[in-house]
């Protein structure tokens, strides 16, 4: 198992293992599963050995359950069922045995945590999503204006206007 000290927390390993796994439910992953798939691994901040491991699950299927049941964190088994949402709907055809799958650990999930827990983080969660989203948006706007500020400074100087 690789040092979890650097990279995600495990539970959070388990839940982008789980979430890849899903990829593998329908035994064909499409080219939109794989850069999905691609884009985490250079977007989450992994250890090299967690993202080793996470290639290696991405050519080698995982079982769904097993690497589920590892997540310990509510906050990131509700986060599986985002990220696995978004896995199988981005190449456009959500498989039955797919849904199958995730409708049978969500009935899981809910003995194990309860479901008002469950929903409190997923509407936590998407509240700390919203707020960072809009802290993006708004970084992205003030940077605009002041590129837009700096391009007419500069055509000011140079144009003599």
């Amino acid at each position: 198992m690789p040092d979890m000290e650097e990279g995600i927390s495990e539970s959070r390993f388990y839940m982008w293992r789980a979430v890849f796994a899903m990829a593998h439910t329908d035994h064909e992953v499409t080219d939109a599963e794989k850069i999905f798939m691609n884009n985490y691994i250079v977007q989450v901040p992994f250890s090299e050995a967690q993202k080793e491991i996470l290639r290696e699950d991405m050519v080698v299927p995982q079982d769904v359950y097993d690497m589920f049941s590892i997540i310990t964190e509510p906050e990131d088994q509700g986060q599986f069922f985002q990220f696995s949402r978004e896995l199988v709907w981005c190449d456009g055809d959500l498989d039955a045995q797919e849904e199958a799958i995730k409708e049978r650990l969500n009935a899981g999930q809910m003995d194990r945590v309860g479901r008002t827990q469950m929903e409190n983080e997923l509407h936590k969660s998407r509240a700390e999503s919203k707020m960072w989203r809009t802290s993006e948006n708004r970084n992205f706007e003030q940077n605009a204006e002041n590129l837009l500020g700096f391009g007419s400074l500069l055509r000011k100087m140079i144009g003599g206007h």
